[in-house]
């Protein structure tokens, strides 16, 4: 008995002790009463920490009557299970900390448009391109990816344009420093957080290089005290074409419409007779010699011997996709660390081409003493691209040689009954349009070329090597005064390799040519910054005093050669030298700034920044710049009348006004803003046109050139109703870009050979509105629908224009009270019923509208159309049940319109031999009284397809951007697994796509014209996330 007595007080003991001593669990929501991952859960008072899973949950060892402090704010410890810990907004605000320049500030304190991209976002897209999450996601921003070519690098706009010749690009920051080079290089998996700074309030200090915006990307990083995480992801997807190309006629629609423009022209026996030796080829083989009759149509049993689907044929709609990265994790109680890398091989759009990227990455910092903290940060990034042109008018584009390439002609050389011929070895010949007599004669379209043989025969490789280091040592003199100096260096090399055959194709006649291009850039960033941040009672002061020196170099070597060696086609075992080509530039700007913030009683906030740079793109007199900007804000919902509040939960006030600038003109040769230096008179060096070796001046300067300048007015109103159930942002813009830069024509009679010179010219104006709103519609324990919505308006306007009344383009007239986006072109007017000419509109001696048939006498008016969009924007819905998750974006943009070239080219007459057709030439005039607006075909030269509203489109369009299901396990599961985490999900991205024009991928340049460009992927991808 007593033996059991014992044992019975032991064991309550034990009991006693489990109690006392317990594994605390718990789950931290976000003030809309949301799982928070990734929240930092810690004992007070001592080095143990651990952090919330993806659904809010952690457990820790502790006792009853600790203090759990939960992200800056504590909780007692009552029971082993503390159920939901739950943030007021007001805590959260406290301790939300974003990237801004040159440093971190505390959201709510933030006077000028920013807005921020997390892993949250990061993680439901599947992109090369890690910006393109920005896409949709963030209003006031466009991001256009340029063709189905992976690893391309996109067309960036926030905001509008406000340049007509200075590159519109933002700056890009990677973790503090400015990045040169393809943002491809960067993996989204290690990627923190994007920050979006698009007002001068916000982007001041950044001066000369800031008038376009500045995107910060903030690399992930380790946490203090935090064990070792091991995570590890894996993707796999197909992908195809995300768009359809324009339809274009059957082989034996083609016969028939060439019959018909030749019978409209010379008559219906030339027609039949003339069919084959226009077109060179007769798909019908030689029993067949006209295959159509003189009434049009194909002679009973004539079947096609071969019918080519080079759509088919030249696009990959089975293209692969794989994606591998390791990260590790972690800290202790003075340093903390990340260790990353990644691998990804996708295929392109078009056959052959290709995107490889290898990539790892270093990011340690260590608190030495406790006045002294010091940091680096590695990236290293190898890229591989092969494939070929995939835009524009030449032969290496597919694309062109599709939309330009009818059926009729074969993709391999045939005999003249219409058999496919082999070489000595067995192997099919690639027909290249020049075969001479038979059923393959000389081919009028796109001769001694075919496209398939081109991607054999022409090869298109670039070889990226970027490597980034950058180190920070800061100085803590007090717990308010600071000193911290960040060094970095960028080498970015680029290898690129064009191949064309000594056997086939363009370069045969000159026995091959090999052509290499090797640039190299180095970027050397030195900052020093003396940081001060003191709270008095309800007052905060901070002061920032920043210099900065940025060293960029760059140098370009161009060779081209002819006639390979026997067995070797590299550029050293060439026979001919064609070219060589070098360049050498050098940038430097040393920059001196400040930047002071006020807050009183965390309500009202006040900031003030002042840059002075000196940028040696211009000239002595010129060099020098100053910047600025003011900011204020005011958070009304903690005034004494809204506080408390059970309707309005957030309410804040705030504004900017400053100036900025844009020292990166474009070179109007080459569009290379890196190289450009108009205000310096520079020499090319090398042979001249006739032979000599020697220097010769290049285009004339001008040593009173400045920088653009850019004064930007931002006004907003954050809010939040109903504990946030809807909150969001509404922003008003207001752009002037003065001292526009444009070339301008020298006469003749006085050029001295030289055609034009480059100076500031001007004022645009780009304005608008920028929307956001996020609802939580529904917010259970096991399921949740949240809504995020934005969109963004913006006009453009030139308000002057020095010396000109107006400047008129190909495509566009800029004058004052327009925008440099609009169009301005012949105005169709449709089809003449009586005879199917084609009519465009002019004005009579009285000044009224008439049509005309001769293209020579029409007019040009201005349209009223522009290329930007009215509004852009994307919407997204997330749902989430119990461990299911689904989150589906769309963008949009309405207004907008597009030049159509390349349909322009399928809507010929007849005039050019060979040339495919769309489907819409069925629509044709025929007999007199058709009303149609498709003129009659005809062989004859005409201005049929010239520039004019006929081919000028609205170009709206909705997009399924991304769609993420994922099924994350619960931690029961993946215990007995062993493992800390398993996620895996399905990811589509570019799935649908609702458009008003057809036959184009929608997403297009803002100079609103097409160029055979390739057309972005839709991909289909399956992955899985594990943390071990």
């Amino acid at each position: 008995m007593r033996k059991r007595i014992t044992s019975l007080s032991l064991f309550a003991f034990l009991g006693l002790g489990t109690v006392v001593f317990a594994q605390v669990t718990g789950v931290v929501n976000d003030a809309n009463n949301f799982p928070e991952a990734d929240v930092e859960v810690s004992i007070k008072g001592t080095s143990n920490v651990v952090y919330t899973d993806a659904e809010g949950k952690f457990d820790i060892d502790a006792k009853i009557g600790d203090i759990l402090v939960v992200n800056g704010k504590d909780f007692k410890v009552t029971s082993s299970n503390l159920g939901v810990i739950k943030y007021t907004v007001e805590s959260k605000e406290l301790d939300e900390v974003v990237v801004v320049a040159f440093g971190k500030q505390r959201k709510e304190a933030i006077v000028g448009s920013v807005s921020v991209i997390d892993e949250k976002v990061l993680e439901k897209q599947v992109a090369t391109n890690p910006l393109s999450a920005l896409q949709g996601s963030t209003s006031g921003v466009s991001i256009i990816n340029n063709g189905g070519q992976p690893g391309a690098a996109p067309s960036i706009r926030i905001r509008g344009i406000g340049s007509i010749n200075a590159s519109a690009e933002p700056l890009i920051v990677v973790d503090g420093v400015p990045f040169n080079g393809n943002i491809s290089m960067i993996s989204q998996d290690m990627i923190k957080s994007i920050t979006v700074l698009k007002d001068a309030g916000s982007t001041a200090l950044y001066g000369a290089r800031a008038s376009n915006g500045v995107i910060l990307i903030e690399t992930k990083s380790g946490k203090m005290n935090m064990a070792p995480q091991v995570s590890f992801s894996s993707q796999f997807g197909v992908a195809d074409q995300s768009v359809k190309l324009h339809k274009r006629v059957s082989s034996d629609d083609f016969m028939k419409y060439t019959w018909e423009a030749i019978k409209n022209t010379n008559g219906a026996e030339s027609a039949t007779s003339g069919l084959i030796p226009r077109l060179g080829y007769n798909p019908y083989g030689p029993n067949f010699p006209n295959p159509i009759d003189v009434n049009g149509n194909l002679l009973p049993g004539a079947q096609l011997l071969w019918d080519t689907d080079w759509e088919n044929l030249l696009i990959n709609n089975a293209a692969t996709r794989r994606e591998y990265s390791l990260s590790v994790d972690g800290g202790s109680e003075k340093t903390t660390y990340s260790f990353g890398g990644g691998y990804l091989n996708q295929e392109g759009s078009v056959r052959t081409s290709r995107f490889e990227r290898t990539t790892l990455r270093a990011n340690i910092v260590s608190k030495a003493t406790d006045w002294l903290e010091l940091g680096f940060n590695s990236l290293i990034s190898f890229n591989h691209e092969v494939g070929p042109t995939q835009s524009g008018n030449t032969f290496q584009s597919p694309i062109q040689w599709i939309n330009n390439m009818s059926s009729i002609y074969p993709l391999h050389r045939r005999n003249p009954n219409g058999e496919l011929i082999r070489d000595i070895q067995g192997n099919l010949i690639y027909d290249y349009g020049n075969n001479g007599r038979g059923v393959n004669e000389s081919r009028p379209i796109l001769s001694i070329e075919n496209a398939l043989g081109a991607l054999e025969n022409y090869r298109i490789t670039n070889k990226i090597t970027n490597v980034s280091v950058s180190g920070f040592a800061k100085i803590n003199f007090t717990d308010f005064l600071s000193l911290k100096t960040h060094i970095s260096y960028q080498s970015y090399l680029l290898d690129n390799s064009n191949w064309s055959s000594n056997l086939y194709g363009n370069a045969a006649s000159v026995n091959g040519r090999v052509t290499k291009n090797r640039d190299t850039q180095a970027t050397k960033n030195i900052i020093n910054s003396l940081n001060f941040d003191k709270s008095f009672g309800d007052h905060n002061l901070k002061i920032d005093a920043i210099m900065e020196l940025y060293d960029y170099n760059y140098e370009t070597m161009r060779a081209r050669g002819t006639g390979f060696v026997s067995g070797i086609d590299v550029l050293s075992g060439t026979t001919n030298p064609e070219s060589v080509l070098g360049r050498v530039f050098r940038e430097r700007n040393l920059s001196y700034m400040s930047r002071v913030s006020y807050e009183y009683s965390k309500k009202y906030f006040l900031e003030g920044l002042y840059k002075k740079e000196a940028s040696s793109r211009f000239g002595p007199d010129h060099r020098w710049g100053e910047f600025y900007a003011a900011g204020a804000g005011w958070i009304i919902s903690r005034e004494n009348f809204l506080k408390g509040s059970k309707v309005v939960s957030n309410l804040k006030l705030r504004g900017s006004y400053g100036e900025t600038g844009n020292n990166r003109i474009l070179d109007p040769n080459d569009e290379n803003a890196q190289s450009f230096f108009p205000y310096s008179q520079n020499y090319n060096a090398g042979w001249s046109n006739l032979g000599a070796i020697g220097l010769n001046i290049s285009p004339i300067v001008n040593p009173n050139l400045t920088w653009e300048k850019q004064v930007t007015t931002n006004i907003g109103l954050d809010f939040g109703f109903f504990n946030d159930r809807i909150s969001g942002s509404i922003e008003y813009y207001n752009k002037v870009s003065k001292d526009l830069i444009m070339d301008f024509a020298i006469p003749s009679s006085s050029s001295a050979g030289f055609v034009g010179y480059t100076t500031n010219v001007g004022v645009v104006k780009n304005y608008g509105i920028d929307i956001n709103l996020r609802t939580a519609n529904i917010r259970k324990k096991d399921f949740e629908w949240t809504t995020s919505i934005n969109v963004g308006t913006y006009r453009n306007k030139l308000t002057k224009l020095n010396g000109s009344d107006g400047i008129t383009t190909e495509m566009r007239r800029l004058e004052v009270g327009s925008s440099i986006y609009d169009f301005y072109l012949w105005e169709w007017a449709g089809v003449d019923p009586t005879d199917g000419k084609a009519m465009w509109y002019t004005d009579d001696e009285d000044g009224n509208k008439v049509t005309t048939k001769n293209y020579a006498s029409a007019k040009r008016y201005k349209q009223n159309k522009s290329s930007l969009p009215d509004f852009e924007g994307g919407f997204t819905n997330y749902f989430r049940y119990k461990n299911f998750d689904l989150n589906v974006l769309f963008n949009f943009s309405v207004g907008s319109y597009i030049y159509d070239f390349t349909y322009a080219n399928l809507m010929r007459s007849g005039n050019r031999a060979g040339n495919q057709w769309s489907k819409d030439i069925e629509n044709r005039w025929q007999n007199p009284g058709d009303i149609t607006n498709v003129p009659v075909l005809t062989i004859s030269n005409n201005d049929d397809i010239s520039r004019s509203t006929r081919f000028l489109f609205k170009n709206d369009y909705l997009r399924l951007k991304a769609l993420n299901i994922g099924y994350n396990f619960s931690d029961k599961n993946v215990r007995q697994m062993g493992i800390k985490g398993l996620r895996i999900y399905f990811q589509g991205d570019n799935l649908l796509t609702f458009q008003s024009h057809k036959g184009i991928d929608p997403e297009q340049s803002v100079t609103g014209v097409t160029n055979n460009r390739s057309y972005q992927q839709r991909v289909y991808t399956l992955g899985f996330n594990v943390k071990l």
